[in-house]
């Protein structure tokens, strides 16, 4: 298989490149040469529709006109026949797959070149199931690919370099596919995803029948509705339905600008806030359900920010919004700063200025119905080839959610501002975090005071009893009265450091303590100090 793989591999690629010398050559024009590069990367096979998929997400790595087309790459193959299928789920289940299923689809509901899917009966329940089964000799080919792409890579490495960074993309392309093609981690991909949007009422996320479940196989819950491609497709052929707020597809009816707003808080609710999100949301992963809820399928590739990945990204929707481009190159710079790229020069940033502000100008105008944020992203990325500045990867995979998107404002609601959609969520996650970074400064600048004063109190104390003997304050006829005050001092004292230390153990109560011994210590001083005076 190896030498075959590789013949193929090595002559495809030589075809692309000869295409894209054309390219530099100015005979065709880069829009074309994106399109031949979907074709060819579509008839490799899997792995490298995969490569396309994610080198339509990363306009760092290649150019915006290559990107586009790569967009629609078509992950689909020839289908199993039925007696394969069988071959495997009983491979897969241990046992004849009708003492399983009472009822297995002859035809698969999807194809892919990984998987394909059967919709079947569970006997015992009654209940209507996918079967995801992976196709014969997948993860074979995947890994013989991969061995040929870093063989390849280390001898054209030295020419590529430059252009690409190579070998972290195949690293990369390593990683995700062999999370994709684990379909026991897929099914724990739902299990969060149904965690995340546990109380939000309009989504939908399958069941996964785990004790059917295993590498190969995925057994989820069957959702009957129709797929937004479908919609698309609909109004595509019917372009009255355009102007029509409610629309019926199959029995279903579809308010269109509810179905836009509930996306779009399904998107913001995962990048805004859990930081947890589908990668891979094209409309034929997306079920319209017969109760109108929304439903994810296809979890093979999902993304997971950081906490301040998430804060970043608020921030740069926010500076779109607000058109601040110094704020957001800055944003951008920082970021960098902690993956370890160097600061760019003086020249650098005022060039990296002008891009920022030409690109916001461009995009972000006053009359303006629908800002185009997928366009602007792409765009963004572009820094890589004009600046040798990185955008955040992270920003590229949720391109792809904002897409989903666009195309659905596109299609559903041709007024409807994404980026005005986001700015309630935007707003709302900047104060919370504004007030966390508040507190946070205040408690520690509270914390340094007090434990400098906790450090203190000793030597304080010290100086405060040997002023008191050194005025004979002790051996008056109020003594007795006034040792008792002395006693509660001390101990109201003594409270304000336990406050102090006691924050190791519980903060809670130590501030109780704190607050508390403080104001009590405050009145017994003060009275101590009246009374002697008096």
């Amino acid at each position: 298989m190896f030498i075959s793989r590789f013949f193929r591999i090595f002559f495809g690629f030589y075809q692309i490149f000869r295409q894209h010398n054309k390219v530099e050559k100015g005979l065709i024009t880069k829009d074309a040469f994106g399109r031949f590069l979907k074709m060819k990367l579509e008839q490799l096979g899997p792995t490298f529709i995969k490569v396309g998929q994610i080198l339509s997400l990363r306009p760092d790595l290649v150019p915006v006109e290559y990107c586009m087309p790569l967009r629609d790459l078509l992950d689909k193959t020839e289908e199993m026949d039925l007696e394969e299928v069988m071959y495997i789920l009983k491979k897969e289940l241990g046992r004849k797959p009708k003492d399983v299923f009472s009822h297995i689809s002859k035809r698969p509901v999807a194809s892919a070149s990984i998987a394909q899917v059967h919709k079947a009966r569970i006997k015992d329940s009654n209940e209507f199931v996918a079967l995801k089964i992976k196709k014969p000799n997948v993860e074979k080919i995947i890994r013989t690919d991969v061995a040929i792409l870093k063989f390849l890579n280390t001898v054209f490495y030295p020419l590529i370099q430059r252009r690409i960074n190579s070998r972290s993309f195949i690293n990369d392309l390593q990683s995700v596919l062999d999370k994709e093609v684990d379909f026991s981690k897929e099914g724990s991909n739902v299990e969060r995803f149904k965690e995340v949007f546990k109380d939000i009422h309009f989504v939908k996320t399958p069941k996964i029948y785990w004790e059917y479940t295993s590498r190969n196989l995925l057994v989820m819950e069957f959702i009957p509705g129709i797929t937004l491609k479908k919609v698309f497709h609909t109004i595509d052929t019917n372009p009255e339905l355009r102007n029509h707020e409610t629309i019926e597809i199959d029995g279903i009816i579809i308010h269109k600008r509810k179905l836009a707003q509930k996306l779009i808080q399904v998107v913001a609710h995962s990048i805004f806030d859990a930081g947890f999100f589908h990668a891979d949301p094209h409309p034929a992963n997306i079920i319209l359900t017969l109760d109108n809820k929304v439903a994810y399928i296809d979890f093979g590739m999902v993304g997971d920010m950081l906490n301040n990945e998430k804060i970043l990204f608020r921030e740069i929707v926010y500076c779109i919004g607000i058109k601040d481009e110094e704020k957001l190159l800055q944003l951008l710079i920082e970021y960098n700063k902690t993956l370890g790229y160097p600061s760019p020069d003086k020249t650098t940033i005022l060039h990296l200025k002008h891009f920022m502000h030409d690109i916001l100008s461009d995009f972000v105008t006053s009359d303006q119905k629908n800002f185009p944020i997928t366009k602007f992203m792409y765009t963004l990325g572009s820094m890589s080839f004009k600046f040798s500045f990185p955008p955040p990867s992270f920003l590229m995979l949720i391109t792809k959610q904002i897409f989903t998107l666009e195309g659905l404002a596109g299609y559903l609601i041709p007024d409807l501002n994404v980026i005005n959609e986001f700015q309630p969520y935007v707003y709302s996650f900047r104060t919370k975090d504004s007030f966390k970074k508040f507190t946070n400064e205040k408690m520690a600048k509270f914390l340094d005071e007090t434990t400098t004063l906790g450090m203190n109190l000793p030597e304080s104390l010290n100086i405060l009893l040997q002023n008191i003997k050194q005025e004979g304050l002790v051996n008056t006829p109020h003594a007795p009265f006034f040792n008792r005050k002395l006693v509660f001092s001390i101990t109201a004292l003594y409270l304000v450091f336990l406050g102090i230390v006691l924050p190791s153990f519980h903060v809670t109560f130590a501030l109780l303590i704190l607050c508390w011994g403080s104001i009590i210590a405050m009145i017994l001083i003060l009275y101590l100090l009246l009374y002697n005076h008096g």
